[in-house]
């Protein structure tokens, strides 16, 4: 085994790293575009970046947003 993974599944995960993948594409302020899209969801995944030591423990306004008004479970990863 080779990075964990046996022959038969690499060659599965190979085929399927060309399947197209088609996006719902929304316009319009992130914060409220992301509460509407998860509203049936069971988890939000957000971003959070910051610049330096300080800024680095604040969440940007839109993960902020999402944490206080989604109805599913916000994870902010960083």
């Amino acid at each position: 085994m080779r990075g964990g993974l046996s022959g038969r599944p690499r060659r599965r995960l190979r085929r399927r790293r060309h399947t197209p993948r088609k996006w719902p594409s929304r316009r319009g302020h992130p914060p409220p575009v992301l509460i509407e899209a998860a509203r049936h969801a069971e988890l939000l995944v957000v971003g959070s970046h910051g610049h330096g030591a300080f800024a680095g423990m604040l969440l940007e306004p839109v993960s902020r947003h999402c944490v206080q008004h989604a109805v599913c479970a916000v994870l902010v990863a960083r």
